[in-house]
């Protein structure tokens, strides 16, 4: 997983030791995830890994947190990336939609089940004040009140 510097171009790499302003700023050699995009809130990078772990780094060092590959409770197979609103949603594949605070000692607020046929491989959207969750077989509308 890299961090590359706006405006880079060209060969990128950086060698051992290598000047600070060129590309990547940082990156880290293992914990990049296979289907989920990572997601910053409040500079604390939060990447979900598919069989339901998730971890946490500093955005602007890379450097990991204590909290380095938590188990998320009841979660695997996730395949679509996490969204935020006030809290991370983390949908899996298993009708379960996770919420977690964010931050570098993320933990798990609440789950909710959605139906036994649900299976959720989409990313969810925040519009406007809803955030919208999609299954299989649904759209989920969440809106605070």
């Amino acid at each position: 997983m890299y961090c590359i510097r706006v405006g880079a171009a060209g060969n990128i790499s950086r060698a051992e030791g290598g000047p600070a302003d060129e590309a990547p700023v940082w990156y880290q050699e293992k914990g990049d995830p296979c289907h989920s995009t990572p997601l910053i809130v409040d500079d604390v990078l939060h990447v979900l890994l598919d069989p339901g772990f998730m971890t946490a780094f500093d955005a602007h060092t890379g450097k990991a947190y204590d909290s380095q590959k938590k188990r998320i409770p009841k979660g695997r197979d996730f395949t679509s990336s996490h969204g935020t609103y006030g809290q991370i949603f983390c949908p899996n594949e298993d009708d379960v939609t996770i919420a977690i605070r964010p931050g570098p000692d993320f933990k798990v607020s609440y789950t909710n089940h959605l139906a036994e046929d649900d299976k959720c491989m989409a990313n969810p959207v925040i519009v406007d004040d809803e955030l919208l969750i999609r299954s299989s077989a649904r759209l989920y509308c969440v809106k605070q009140q």
